[in-house]
């Protein structure tokens, strides 16, 4: 099974570099929190060599 695509990554405000996805300084609260949400979920969220400007 599959899992729908996340909105975020059709926003101007997100950045796919390899080994890097991150959110541009400007991006709206909800764009952050899905992004947060997502990077939790997926077990990639504050590893090692993971990326996200927006920690809690």
């Amino acid at each position: 099974m599959s899992q729908p695509k996340p909105k975020f990554i059709d926003s101007p405000y997100f950045v796919e570099e390899y080994g890097n996805w991150h959110l541009l300084d400007n991006a709206p609260e909800e764009v952050k929190k899905e992004f947060e949400q997502y990077m939790k979920e997926s077990g990639t969220y504050k590893k090692e060599g993971a990326v996200s400007k927006y920690s809690s």
